[in-house]
């Protein structure tokens, strides 16, 4: 590869020169930069997320986009004299799986595939989550939301954060849970609630309607041990009943009330 002036001269056979051609500029290029997508990946939340590389200086970047099995060439650049280039799609791209290559041209016409890039497209915000009561035992708050997303409540001027599990379902229990910000409040009492959910692409749901909860905190049935009172073991194991998903606690003493 290099830089080459060609020229011609004509010459009888007597040796003597007949004319000189002009001398030709002329290059060999057999290699190419081999370009790339500045991007590792990903989920995008935007239809028509930006794209940008880098390319050999001058050369032409063709970028396609393989979805469900189906490549389309989405864009034709020019890279820069520094070799960069940029795109912005004018179309939507579908919610879904993305792979993106880009391959290269150079004036020599030699030819270049990038690496190939995989992204998520998400652009759809999760369904409003909803509240399907206080259960007033514990007292647990209970929703349901999209599977995975976190679920931000807020009652009075208290805000918890938590997750809805593989079924979309979640809870806050605010005797037990500790606020994400604010105060916990005072128990029991009348609270409006506000409920959000956010997916893992950082979608949001519209919130929902505020609603004025009742909590309240129904007495817990006196627990009672069923073992017997004298034991030949000196680590027996204490049996008893309470109120299904309550928290025991046991007290030992002996005989002098240590």
């Amino acid at each position: 590869d290099g830089s080459y002036r060609v020229g011609s001269v004509q010459a009888r056979i007597t040796g003597t020169t007949t004319s000189t051609s002009n001398l030709f500029a002329y290059k060999i290029d057999t290699f190419i930069t081999m370009p790339t997508i500045q991007s590792t990946g990903g989920t995008y939340t935007l239809a028509k997320p930006p794209f940008t590389g880098k390319a050999e200086a001058g050369s032409i970047v063709e970028l396609f986009d393989t979805v469900n099995g189906v490549t389309v060439k989405i864009a034709t650049r020019t890279a820069s004299l520094d070799g960069k280039w940029n795109f912005t799609p004018t179309n939507n791209l579908i919610d879904g799986n993305h792979t993106l290559k880009a391959i290269t041209t150079d004036l020599a016409g030699n030819i270049s595939e990038s690496l190939q890039t995989n992204i998520v497209v998400d652009t759809i915000a999760p369904n409003t989550p909803t509240i399907t009561g206080p259960l007033s035992i514990e007292p647990m708050l209970r929703g349901m939301a999209e599977p995975g997303a976190i679920v931000m409540v807020t009652i009075g001027t208290a805000t918890y954060r938590t997750f809805a599990d593989v079924n979309g379902a979640w809870g806050v229990d605010l005797i037990n849970d500790a606020p994400f910000s604010g105060a916990t409040p005072t128990l029991p009492g009348s609270y409006s609630v506000r409920v959000t959910a956010t997916d893992a692409s950082g979608n949001q749901s519209a919130p929902l309607v505020m609603q004025t909860w009742a909590i309240t905190l129904i007495p817990l049935d006196t627990p009672v041990i069923t073992s017997t009172a004298i034991t030949r073991f000196v680590q027996p194991t204490i049996e008893g009943t309470a109120k299904p998903l309550s928290i025991i606690t046991l007290e030992i003493k002996d005989a002098s009330n240590n």
